[in-house]
């Protein structure tokens, strides 16, 4: 069943077409990548699903509800949650009271805070300023203020940059074990080895349109998808 149903969406900024005609399906339990180079559409895209910026034409319909006019915030306590490209914790607080802010946000049960931590392996550092954490800890705070309470749907914007080899292969476990639990992704990434270790499908954007969507193994040798990339330094061959 779909999840998440996207229509014909279209986003201009002035002039520039950033979106044009997408139409895409997201089923429970997918793990659904995308990829493509800079300026492709692909931030633009989880903006306009996650109600961050309105979109210009096209219909969104999340669990068969037309959410296309709804805010950010009404997406949020339907159950969609997501993280940004640039960590957006609030550094003054602790990491409990970070989740504990997205938890009310949501109307979620306060146990769902301290259930959340213990998924992260985050219980001893509940009353740690985010200013004290390391990125990768702060990378975790996020999932888990994008996670809290009931969620069912969760895009993540290249939650892999800055991070060490063995943080990437670390955060890939707690997001298959997330999945394995019941919670849908979508990942926008520039790391495509790991995005290949993680998805299910992906999907690729360029100039604002889908190029090609597909399992990992149809994507690397897609021809269409590799001449879009030549050029640029991505290894998409994963072990």
């Amino acid at each position: 069943m779909a999840l998440l149903l996207a229509e014909n969406l279209s986003k201009k900024f002035d002039r520039l077409t950033v979106l044009n005609e997408i139409n895409l399906q997201i089923g429970e339990g997918d793990v659904l990548g995308v990829i493509g180079p800079n300026g492709a559409g692909k931030t633009t895209l989880i903006n306009v699903l996650t109600g961050v910026i309105p979109v210009d034409k096209g219909r969104v319909l999340f669990r068969k509800i037309d959410i296309t006019n709804m805010k950010a915030f009404e997406r949020f306590r339907l159950g969609i949650g997501r993280t940004f490209q640039d960590v957006r914790p609030f550094l003054s607080l602790s990491v409990k009271e970070n989740v504990a802010v997205a938890a009310k946000m949501r109307g979620a049960d306060p146990s769902a805070v301290s259930e959340t931590l213990q998924f992260f392996a985050l219980e001893k550092l509940a009353d740690t300023k985010l200013s004290e954490c390391n990125l990768f800890i702060r990378k975790k705070v996020e999932l888990a203020k994008a996670i809290v309470g009931k969620t069912y749907l969760v895009f993540l914007d290249e939650p892999f940059a800055g991070l060490a080899e063995q943080e990437i292969y670390e955060l890939i476990d707690i997001i298959k074990n997330l999945n394995k639990n019941g919670l849908t992704f979508v990942v926008v990434e520039h790391v495509v080895t790991a995005l290949v270790k993680l998805a299910k499908k992906i999907l690729v954007i360029h100039l604002g349109a889908k190029l090609a969507e597909g399992s990992p193994s149809e994507i690397v040798s897609n021809q269409d998808v590799l001449k879009v990339y030549l050029g640029e330094q991505i290894e998409f061959a994963g072990s």
